[in-house]
């Protein structure tokens, strides 16, 4: 019997613009297992736990891939939503999409994240320089990609 993953893509959000720097994919991993225990109880974040790991956070785009269970993944978007809180900074998470394989969030995770910085590039918000862009869109994309099977 296989094990069905679904993954799940998230995007951080903060007033604080130093959240985003220091933060790691444990962190964030560590928060979720925290509001699960919170939300459902110790037994459903034991029987989560054994599948839940965040297999990406990008610190520039501030999107972060997590891969569930199938039959967990209602979970985890409701404890994803009911974060407010991580390493003491205020924090909300928005999830984006859901999908069964990782080539196919890897993609939309590309779409999203490229119209998203083409997006602040068109306002120049934040005022970053064509190459600094440019990089930005390199790295991710190779960081992404690194993820496909």
């Amino acid at each position: 019997v296989r094990l069905k993953s679904r993954y799940v893509m998230c995007e951080l959000f903060s007033s604080e613009h130093a959240v985003f720097k220091n933060t790691h994919p444990k962190s964030i991993l560590t928060a979720l297992k925290e509001e699960i225990r919170l939300s459902f109880g110790e037994v459903t974040l034991g029987l989560i736990q054994q599948s839940l790991a965040v297999k990406y956070y990008n610190k520039s785009t501030h999107i972060c891939l997590i891969r569930c269970l199938r039959e967990h993944q209602q979970r985890i978007i409701a404890a994803l939503t009911t974060i407010t809180q991580l390493e003491g900074h205020a924090i909300a998470f928005r999830t984006i999409h859901t999908a069964g394989s990782a080539r196919a969030i890897v993609k939309k995770a590309i779409e999203y994240s490229d119209d998203t910085l083409l997006g602040l590039f068109h306002l120049n918000l934040p005022p970053v320089p064509l190459a600094k862009m440019t990089a930005i869109f390199k790295t991710q994309q190779a960081q992404l990609s690194a993820l496909d099977p």
